[in-house]
């Protein structure tokens, strides 16, 4: 990746409105992320986010009918954040997921994938209450409601670990969430 990337960065100097290798440029910069990512090295991945986001969105909002350009600064975007959530930087991560879905806005089946990762990462961080709002927001039209289930699972668990909570309280939350996760594991395990 590393001598495709610099080519490309060398014509995108000479070339600075290509917009054709802009997106390639992010691309290659998402693609070696990707990999980071999936040889545990998140820390690294996110340098190379950050590089895929800069060049991506400056091309996408120049050019925001480019569709290459649009999936790939969404998916640099979403991995980014969750390379962020799994280094328990729930912050930053909530921010690029908040960016994502203002870029998806009207893709509905796309934004309810963003929106169920920002639920999770809510639920990760304690916050049992907007991730359950998220989560039941989403219920009705879920593709994934495995995905789901996990916002509904993890937010259980912060229920019982909000001390904030009178004891009855988090008791009943956490059923109640817990039952939830169950019956969307049921749905998936129903639709196949």
């Amino acid at each position: 990746y590393e001598e495709i990337i610099q080519i490309r960065r060398s014509i995108l100097e000479e070339h600075p409105n290509d917009v054709d290798n802009s997106v390639d440029l992010g691309g290659l910069y998402c693609n070696q992320g990707l990999t980071l990512v999936r040889r545990k090295n998140e820390e690294e991945a996110l340098r190379y986010f950050m590089l895929a986001v800069k060049v991506l969105r400056a091309t996408h909002d120049k050019h925001p009918s480019h569709t290459t350009a649009k999936n790939y600064l969404l998916s640099s975007l979403t991995n980014h954040a969750l390379s962020l959530r799994l280094l328990g930087r729930y912050e930053e991560s909530l921010a690029k997921y908040d960016e994502a879905i203002r870029i998806c806005e009207g893709e509905a089946s796309r934004l309810a994938r963003v929106r169920g990762s920002r639920a999770t990462t809510l639920a990760l961080m304690g916050d049992h209450v907007e991730a359950t709002r998220e989560g039941d927001a989403l219920i009705a039209g879920a593709d994934s409601p495995y995905n789901l289930a996990c916002v509904f699972a993890l937010a259980a668990a912060a229920v019982n670990a909000d001390e904030s909570l009178p004891a009855e309280r988090r008791k009943e939350l956490s059923e109640s969430h817990a039952l939830q996760a169950m019956e969307l594991l049921t749905r998936c395990r129903t639709d196949g």
